[in-house]
């Protein structure tokens, strides 16, 4: 028979009952979180190592193919060439200056004062000590004047203490006076003389300044300055005339240094191929700024030249001497003396001193080749050493026929070297 339950025993609802959490405790899921964390960070540092070790390693192919074909991407130009032709020349050296007056002088007055009269006008043809100008001098003349009765006044006393002189010592002699008074008449004169030359001398300076006044033609020439209207008030030393003598002229300019030889003084001097003179002088020191060496020339007398003008002349050489010739575009475009030589399938730059044939155009060179070179015969303004060429033609140099542009080729690249294309400055 069933025991019946107390009725004072709890019953207990299922609800109640507690149960466990599932799944593991807070102190294992915390260890499992770390696990996975540095198994995350494992595999981003395997990935990036992979990575790393594939990018050098394309890097390293990349330039080991850069290497193995260094110009298949430079820019090749075709260029024609010639040959330095050797000819015999007579040197012509350029020569370029200014024409300059034998004497020029620009003259004004020692002193100032009021111009009062002026004698020439521009233009006028004056000989040397003809009178120019003439400033107001009536001060100047008073005080010559007054230097000269000072001169007349210390003459006269010089010539009463001589007086006086030779009495006393006629009385000194005959005992009727003391030696002290004939030491005294002597001591008068000396003074006396001493006071007539400082009277003499100051007649002097008035003398000058009077004629300090006026203004005189130091040399034969031609006015080329003089003032319009007199006056005027004008200060000591003040420019108001100019005089040049152009009855010589020169020629003053300068060469180049590798030119020098050619010539020696006494060679005759052209303009537009007709002589107009000889060389003077041929410094020996270069000029410090353009370092070029001065030259003087000695011009014949010429209306069609004149003072301040500037010339380009030529100077004629004594000897033949040994040039190449080269067409005139052989010259770089742009460069003082530049042409661009091949060797092998590579330009260099040459500096060379040359002339040029009025009649052809053609380059005469002096130095900087030896005559077996190739030139190239029409340069681009931007051709330098080092640039990639290939020859297409060959020619004489005394070829003139003007050479056509080159054109730029592009070579092949191999399409597995992955590089940008290079930067070819001068592109045609």
């Amino acid at each position: 028979m069933a025991k019946k339950k107390n009725s004072t025993e709890p019953s207990i609802h299922p609800a109640a009952v507690e149960t466990p959490p599932s799944g593991p405790t807070p102190q294992k899921g915390g260890r499992l979180g770390l696990i996975l964390v540095l198994l995350s960070i494992a595999s981003v540092s395997a990935w990036t190592f992979a990575r790393v070790s594939t990018t050098v390693a394309e890097k390293q192919e990349i330039a080991s193919k850069r290497k193995q074909a260094p110009v298949s991407l430079e820019e090749v130009f075709e260029v024609n060439v010639v040959r330095p032709e050797r000819a015999e020349w007579l040197p012509v050296v350029p020569f370029e200056g200014t024409i300059d007056a034998n004497q020029r002088s620009e003259l004004g007055f020692k002193v100032g004062g009021k111009l009062a009269r002026v004698f020439v006008r521009l233009g006028d043809r004056v000989k040397t000590g003809q009178l120019l100008g003439q400033l107001d001098a009536q001060e100047a003349a008073a005080q010559k004047q007054a230097a000269a009765a000072q001169l007349d006044a210390a003459r006269a006393q010089l010539a009463l203490t001589r007086d006086q002189e030779d009495r006393t010592g006629k009385l000194v002699q005959s005992g009727a006076l003391a030696s002290a008074q004939g030491v005294q008449a002597e001591q008068a004169r000396a003074l006396a003389e001493a006071q007539a030359a400082a009277a003499s001398a100051n007649l002097g300076l008035a003398q000058t300044a009077l004629a300090n006044h006026t203004l005189v033609a130091p040399f034969s020439g031609i006015v080329t300055r003089a003032p319009s209207t007199q006056g005027s008030v004008v200060a000591p030393g003040q420019a108001l005339f100019e005089i040049v003598d152009n009855s010589r002229l020169l020629l003053r300019g300068t060469i180049n240094e590798a030119d020098v030889g050619y010539f020696a003084p006494g060679a005759p001097v052209l303009i537009d191929g007709k002589k107009v003179g000889s060389v003077r002088v041929v410094v020996g020191v270069l000029d410090r700024v353009t370092r070029r060496v001065p030259v003087e020339a000695e011009l014949d007398p010429s209306e069609d030249l004149r003072v301040g003008s500037f010339v380009r002349a030529t100077i004629a050489g004594t000897d033949k001497i040994s040039v190449f010739r080269l067409p005139g575009t052989a010259l770089r475009p742009g460069s003082q003396g530049t042409v661009m030589v091949v060797e092998g399938d590579r330009l260099r730059e040459v500096e060379v001193h040359f002339s040029v044939e009025p009649e052809t155009g053609e380059l005469l060179v002096r130095s900087g080749l030896r005559g077996d070179e190739q030139i190239v015969k029409a340069p681009r303004p931007e051709a330098a050493t080092g640039d990639r060429v290939k020859v297409v033609e060959a020619g004489p140099a005394a070829a003139t026929d003007s050479a056509k542009e080159p054109a730029a080729l592009k070579a092949d690249a191999s399409p597995s070297v992955p590089l940008p294309a290079p930067t070819v400055e001068g592109k045609n």
